[in-house]
């Protein structure tokens, strides 16, 4: 009897239907933000030009004329960090090397070179804005010392790195 008790309870569960909420639902929202990609251009590049072997140091200042030049194009005033070398070697291809000592960058949200421009925190950069039509212009300058330095034609290359 205790057995068909069991197998009747079984098949009682297997025949029923259990008992159980009918449904349930929610929900989560959606959401996305779109913002402007950022474009970088280097307008221009810094040369010292012609220097002397053993003449000391040779310093370009951002405010100058002819300096490293970049535009930037982004997010209407939206807050951006600008990362900067500290140091760049420069080479000329036979295993000699110069460095390049970075000024600290100057920085506009108007093509100005002289007027309402800012110096960035530190030689490596900070964070700064986009104007309110998505530009921001940024100039580079620093200095090389040819003491000691073998005669040759070196180069290297200034890296700007920007994001949101």
């Amino acid at each position: 009897m205790k057995g068909l008790l069991i197998c009747l309870s079984v098949l009682f569960l297997l025949v029923c239907p259990c008992l159980a909420q009918p449904s349930a639902s929610t929900y989560v929202s959606i959401s996305a933000t779109v913002i402007q990609g950022i474009a970088i251009t280097k307008a221009t590049g810094l040369s010292f030009g012609t220097l002397t072997v053993g003449t000391g140091n040779h310093s370009i200042a951002p405010t100058q004329p002819n300096v490293g030049f970049f535009t930037i194009s982004g997010q209407s005033g939206a807050n951006v960090s600008v990362t900067f070398p500290n140091s760049v070697p420069m080479s000329d291809g036979s295993g000699h090397t110069i460095a390049f000592a970075p000024a600290t960058p100057i920085w506009n949200t108007a093509n100005s070179q002289t007027l309402g421009y800012q110096t960035f925190p530190t030689v490596t950069g900070g964070t700064v804005s986009f104007s309110s039509t998505g530009e921001l212009y940024v100039w580079f300058g620093g200095s090389v010392n040819t003491n000691g330095i073998p005669v040759g034609s070196y180069s290297g290359s200034y890296t700007i790195d920007i994001t949101y």
